[in-house]
């Protein structure tokens, strides 16, 4: 959806070259001057609307691809908790396996933790701005 947006966007570009273009003619009083502004202010009133309606699906859509990515990147960090927390469950009494695994932990704890505090500020962020109850 979002790359059918930017193909709108790029046709809103195209009204506004066509915009201009008129404007020449119209300055180079071009045969059809009242026929060109009519035209052209028909078009202008018309994109308009469009516009309007396409900035707020540009947000709307922004704020989707945000809350969509978020809910991605928690569930990453969730399945790699569950895979760490099955792999050290199981009963080894040899000291020195629990203590290298120990240790593999912290290090794979340290490697995740600003992943999990960006993805608790986008959370927080997105609650409060968007309001979607699936955030929380």
């Amino acid at each position: 959806m979002i790359k059918k947006q930017q193909l709108l966007e790029n046709d809103i570009g195209a009204i506004i070259e066509l915009n201009k273009t008129a404007d020449e003619f119209i300055e180079n009083n071009m045969f059809g001057v009242y026929n060109i502004k009519e035209t052209r202010n028909t078009i202008n009133d018309r994109f308009q609307k469009v516009r309007n309606q396409s900035d707020g699906r540009r947000q709307c859509l922004q704020e989707a691809s945000t809350v969509h990515q978020f809910i991605c990147d928690l569930e990453d960090e969730e399945t790699q908790i569950r895979y760490n927390k099955s792999s050290f469950y199981y009963f080894d009494l040899n000291c020195q396996n629990l203590h290298r695994k120990h240790k593999h932990f912290d290090v794979d704890l340290e490697t995740h933790e600003p992943n999990v505090k960006n993805i608790q500020q986008l959370g927080a962020q997105l609650t409060h701005e968007v309001g979607n109850p699936d955030i929380e």
